[in-house]
């Protein structure tokens, strides 16, 4: 039983990481779920990596690597990590792709080089919403009516003077839902 139990698992952790790679598109109801686990199982491949030997571990210890359907579970679940984690190392690549874009489109900057190489920090607390090297200013109005001003957060590196880059982020919710106060923190620190 605990071999089946354990190709089960390696059957849903293969299907969440080819839906990384293929996410699916129809109906609308199975890629709006699709879209959610293929974003969550790609931004956090390593967590799921860690997470999925966490259980091979625990199955194993159950005899869920017996047999045929055991034997079969781990190469499937094998085939997942290898996956994930090239998933992972191609993001990686990400920052110096759109640094060498900015330099063929900006030039060459004084700012220190990017580094590709995560920090185990970054691995470990994935989603930092505050950075001790950036200052956010809330609720600064720009339009709207008395009633009900629309208003802005600024992030900048600590301290800044003089003239800086702007990049101007609007959160999802198509106008309707949503809120700057918990949407895109991350991001929007991060750019700062």
């Amino acid at each position: 039983m605990a071999a089946e139990i354990f190709l089960a698992f390696a059957l849903l952790s293969g299907l969440l990481t080819l839906n990384v790679y293929r996410p699916l598109r129809a109906p609308m109801r199975l890629a709006a779920v699709g879209s959610v686990f293929g974003w969550s199982v790609g931004e956090f491949a390593l967590h799921h990596v860690a997470l999925q030997l966490a259980l091979l571990l625990v199955l194993a210890a159950a005899g869920g690597l017996s047999g045929a359907a055991g034997s079969l579970g781990l190469e499937l679940l094998i085939a997942s990590w290898i996956a994930l984690l090239a998933h992972y190392w191609r993001g990686q690549r990400a920052g110096e792709i759109v640094d060498a874009a900015v330099r063929d489109a900006f030039g060459e900057s004084d700012d220190a080089a990017r580094t590709a190489t995560p920090s185990w920090r970054k691995i470990l607390l994935p989603i930092p919403v505050r950075d001790p090297a950036v200052e956010r200013f809330r609720g600064i109005p720009f339009g709207g009516t008395e009633r009900d001003p629309l208003c802005l957060d600024v992030y900048r590196p600590r301290g800044a003077a003089g003239p800086l880059p702007v990049l101007l982020y609007v959160h999802g919710g198509g106008w309707t839902i949503g809120s700057r106060n918990y949407q895109g923190l991350t991001t929007c620190t991060h750019m700062a």
